[in-house]
């Protein structure tokens, strides 16, 4: 594999910015993925935070879902799209500014990180992973430890 053709979309460096590089990915996550709670058949974790906009100096600015479901995370969206072994995870998926208001939150991260570990494990195990193998892995491990 050729990391060297990896690539990111720049974001600021600035300390205390919530902003920040994300992957250019097999999907992007969009606003109104998260505003509608779209579901994924790939999906392998959820959003479930409103878009926390902070563009003005006066607090945040929140937009509420109109779905009733938590949007899914596809899998997609955590891999790079030219080659499926660069994950990425938290912040840094591929997502719109406004769609990453609402996936930077730390259970969300949480999750896709887990996600990415569990699908890059399963690469490096079986030379492919979808996310129905990624989320049997999770309920295992999850089973397992209860």
């Amino acid at each position: 594999m050729d990391w060297r053709k990896a690539t990111s979309r720049p974001g600021p460096l600035a300390p205390g910015v919530r902003e920040s590089r994300r992957i250019v990915g097999r999907y992007r996550l969009e606003a109104v993925d998260i505003e509608t709670g779209a579901q994924f058949e790939d999906a392998v974790a959820f959003a479930a935070w409103p878009m926390e906009l902070r563009e003005t100096a006066t607090g945040p600015r929140l937009r509420f879902p109109t779905g009733e479901e938590p949007c899914g995370i596809p899998l997609r969206a955590l891999q790079a799209r030219d080659d499926d072994a660069l994950l990425m995870a938290g912040r840094c998926i591929s997502c719109s500014h406004e769609a990453q208001a609402s996936v930077r939150v730390i259970g969300t991260c949480l999750a896709t990180g887990e996600a990415a570990g569990l699908a890059a494990a399963l690469k490096v195990l079986h030379g492919a992973c979808d996310a129905a193998a990624v989320n049997a892995a999770r309920e295992k491990i999850a089973h397992e430890h209860s």
